[in-house]
């Protein structure tokens, strides 16, 4: 009976065992790489899956900014009849069950985002991650940890944190008007929308203050409306600055 199960070892060392130290030895030298399927995948949200990075899960983000708290600066002393958007919403809207209050909510919610994202105080660096969590998950990724193309928000560097307090840097944004609605995409039961933003940068630096007059692109994805709480139903996918 011992030598039936020596020989059953034996075959598993030879057939298993040996294959196995053999692949690890290598790789331990570099000779060649482990096989993808002795490791675990790991998924990272938005970024697919992954063996050489951490598993990383933010959690998704929502605006909440109640579009009768946003000022916009070219509209501050008009009537609130002038104020009032009468963008005609496109098909994709009507697909999605969208009306004009949920405009509003996303105008307020890009709005909000690009105000808060601009405006920053060297003496409080939290302020550089006040808009974040407007961010989707994906967005949140993104900012914090970069893609595969692009790295990680300057605003987590520590050498950019140390020279704008060293120039004591602030900004602060002011939505110019109303964020004005440029593409809208149906897909998937969720809609996609794009919103340009105007508004006027204040940046304080070593004292000096300086005054421009730009605009940022915010990409919203529709989530579903929390009833708790005003101008909710979006979150912000992504975003990126133009300069006028």
């Amino acid at each position: 009976m011992s030598s039936i199960a020596d020989l059953i070892v034996g075959e598993f060392t030879k057939k298993f065992l040996y294959p196995l130290l053999l692949i690890v030895c290598l790789a331990g030298i570099g000779a060649i790489p482990i096989a993808s399927f002795l490791l675990p995948t790991v998924s990272i949200t938005g970024q697919g899956n992954s063996a050489s990075q951490p598993t990383v899960h933010y959690p998704e983000g929502q605006c909440t900014a109640d579009p009768k708290d946003i000022t916009y600066l070219k509209a501050a002393n008009l009537p609130n009849t002038a104020t009032q958007d009468t963008t005609t919403l496109p098909a994709e809207w009507n697909k999605a069950n969208r009306t004009q209050q949920d405009l509003a909510n996303a105008q307020a919610c890009a709005g909000a985002f690009v105000e808060n994202y601009n405006s920053f105080d060297y003496r409080n660096l939290q302020t550089l991650e006040a808009a974040i969590p407007m961010l989707s998950s994906a967005a949140k990724y993104r900012f914090y940890k970069g893609s595969s193309n692009v790295g990680a928000s300057i605003r987590t560097d520590a050498s950019w944190q140390t020279k704008i307090q060293q120039r004591k840097l602030i900004e602060v944004a002011q939505i110019q008007n109303r964020p004005a609605l440029s593409n809208s995409e149906f897909d998937n039961n969720t809609l996609y929308i794009t919103m340009v933003v105007p508004y006027k940068l204040v940046q304080q630096i070593d004292g000096q203050t300086t005054v421009q007059d730009s605009s940022e692109t915010v990409l919203l994805k529709s989530i579903a409306p929390d009833s708790q709480n005003k101008g909710t139903g979006w979150q912000i996918t992504d975003y990126r600055e133009s300069q006028q």
